[in-house]
């Protein structure tokens, strides 16, 4: 079992009750890496409703999961014949920080497709430098992840909202969990702009999956995020993740505050 594996992997306490842990290596400013708290959502409704394959999670940051112990309570909220809606909720010191609902829904047979837009063209991981991890100035759980930036490294005073890169888990992750942990490592795109470092911080996140993920937990994903509107302290964009061979896994859309003028 990989590291991250391993942290979104959470304890049964009886009664749809689960307890965690966010060691200090995977924190994120002041508040846990959110893409530890969504493969940890995605993990407990893929045991709760296991004949149906995940679909989207939609989750909520309601105040920061601080490092330590967390209590975690999960609900069925509907199980219908194809579909269901599996709630995971974080608590810690009486607060309910977390919440996501994650959908499941079994595949039907249709005569409507529209094929995923394949990935852009770009350079492949190898041909790009890695990100170093410097202590106390890029977040603590990107020491875990292997970033290959093509567009937009953050605070660079770039011209476009964008970033563009490639990434994977460096122990390596499995499943949609690691798929959606990764989908969340990358800052808000609109950090390119900055010149100076400043904090953001998720606020609502939905994601949506679309097909496996690569069975080589090592595997490289092309990632690239726009900005949709940015002012008044917030930030909206939209993140896609494709496997190596240009097919699309999975996107997400994110609203994030913006603290660039503190």
């Amino acid at each position: 079992m990989s590291v991250f594996d391993e942290v979104t992997t959470w304890v049964p306490t009886g009664d749809g009750r689960y307890t965690g842990s966010v060691p200090d290596d995977w924190m994120q400013g002041r508040a846990a890496f959110g893409g530890l708290l969504g493969a940890g959502a995605i993990r407990l409704a893929e045991q709760v409703e296991p004949d149906r394959p995940v679909r989207s999670l939609e989750a909520r940051f309601f105040e920061p999961v601080a490092a330590g112990a967390f209590d975690v309570r999960v609900e069925t909220l509907r199980a219908g014949r194809s579909l269901a809606h599996v709630q995971v909720e974080v608590w810690q010191a009486d607060h309910r920080c977390y919440r996501a609902v994650v959908c499941l829904a079994s595949a039907r047979e249709s005569d409507l497709v529209v094929p995923s837009a394949e990935a852009p063209p770009g350079r492949e991981p190898e041909a790009l430098p890695a990100m170093p991890y410097v202590a106390g100035l890029t977040p603590a759980f990107t020491q875990h992840v292997d970033f290959r930036f093509n567009q937009g490294m953050p605070f660079s005073g770039a011209k476009e909202a964008t970033i563009d890169g490639w990434c994977r888990f460096s122990a390596g992750s499995t499943g949609l969990a690691g798929v959606i942990g990764l989908l969340d490592t990358w800052p808000a795109p609109v950090l390119a702009m900055g010149t100076a470092p400043f904090p953001a911080s998720t606020v609502h996140w939905t994601a949506h999956l679309l097909a496996a993920p690569e069975t080589d937990p090592t595997a490289w994903y092309r990632y690239r995020a726009e900005t949709r509107h940015s002012g008044g302290g917030t930030t909206t964009f939209v993140g896609r993740l494709w496997r190596r061979d240009g097919s699309l896994v999975c996107w997400s859309e994110q609203l994030a505050a913006v603290f660039d003028r503190r």
